[in-house]
């Protein structure tokens, strides 16, 4: 039998966790800061950077939780940290893999010696994540080692890098790589250039205007 017409339903989506995890990256490290995110799907198999950082003295918080259709979801609360270096086991990876560019960030900018293993998918994601973030981090003057499956991060802690320029040129079409230079660039006063940040619109087309909000300065040119 054929049903020619749906029914109407309403669906509450829930914000996404990965894209969220951006904001609460600058508000770690920027000091005196506090934020609430608000309506975030937090799937267990979706907060693997969430768990991962409060292990490392995050300050972060999940409140106002509740399942909807049978989905978590809740508000996610954060505050400035003094993070620890972060070690990342190879169980982390299913539930972190989006996030590993702006754990990266965090990581180089922690005083001491960061360690992230099972990595090797990230070479097949929108670009080589692990060589496209080594190459941001080296712009700064952050140190970094890696093999196929594992990535070593030497903090500096906290840097004025305001003598020093990002840049990423046209052809990395990858959201999370831009998204996590974005916020790096904010932490340390770097002046960056970002060839084809409009790829970031296509998961988060409020990031620049959240971003605004908070106080970032930043040009669009065509």
């Amino acid at each position: 039998m054929e049903k020619k017409n749906l029914e109407q339903i309403r669906l509450n989506v829930s914000g996404d966790p990965s894209s969220s995890a951006f904001f609460a990256a600058l508000t770690l490290l920027n000091k005196d800061s506090l934020l609430k995110i608000k309506n975030v799907g937090l799937n267990p198999t979706r907060i693997g950077f969430y768990k991962l950082l409060k292990k490392h003295n995050a300050k972060i918080k999940f409140v106002n939780t509740k399942k909807d259709n049978n989905e978590l979801k809740g508000d996610i609360l954060v505050k400035s940290s003094r993070l620890s270096p972060i070690t990342s086991p190879g169980y982390f990876y299913a539930s972190t893999a989006d996030e590993y560019p702006i754990l990266f960030v965090l990581a180089g900018l922690t005083k001491g010696i960061s360690v992230f293993k099972n990595l090797g998918d990230l070479l097949n994601k929108e670009s080589n994540r692990i060589k496209e973030m080594q190459k941001v981090l080296k712009q700064v003057g952050i140190k970094t080692i890696s093999t196929k499956s594992e990535l070593k991060i030497y903090g500096k802690g906290m840097i004025d890098a305001s003598d020093k320029t990002i840049t990423i040129q046209t052809g990395i079409h990858d959201h999370r790589i831009h998204m996590a230079s974005f916020v790096l660039a904010l932490l340390t006063g770097s002046t960056t250039r970002l060839k084809g940040f409009e790829t970031v619109f296509t998961s988060s087309p409020s990031f620049l205007k959240i971003m605004k909000k908070l106080g970032a300065k930043f040009e669009i040119q065509k």
